[in-house]
């Protein structure tokens, strides 16, 4: 069964995927294509979202770690938008604030305009 997913992009200020519901290995390739469509046009930098997810499984936090990898290898930056709570404890324990081009806010307020 599919969990249930929302994938919004927005463009300005800032390119954005807006993400609710749960991310799992099901639903993941979704929202992958939202990033890659917003990736392939080479923005200085990348929000996710996250603040509406209630789960996330490895195939999201990989996704994470892989547009933060894309974005690092052009000198961009990642914004994770992600309450305190059990997805930005899953995030922490995988390593997401180590990345130094990523940078993790508690609400969408808080990621600086470009």
């Amino acid at each position: 069964m599919e969990a249930n997913l929302e994938v919004v992009e927005l463009v300005e200020p800032i390119p954005t995927v807006k993400v609710t519901g749960e991310i799992d290995h099901f639903n993941c390739p979704r929202a992958e294509a939202v990033v890659k469509r917003l990736l392939d046009k080479k923005p200085a930098a990348i929000v996710i979202d996250l603040t509406r997810v209630d789960y996330i499984d490895t195939a999201g936090v990989a996704m994470i770690f892989w547009t933060a990898k894309r974005l690092y290898d052009r000198d961009g930056h990642l914004y994770v938008v992600v309450p305190v709570g059990n997805v930005r404890r899953i995030l922490e324990m995988a390593g997401i604030d180590s990345i130094p081009t990523t940078s993790v806010h508690d609400q969408f307020a808080d990621v600086p305009r470009e």
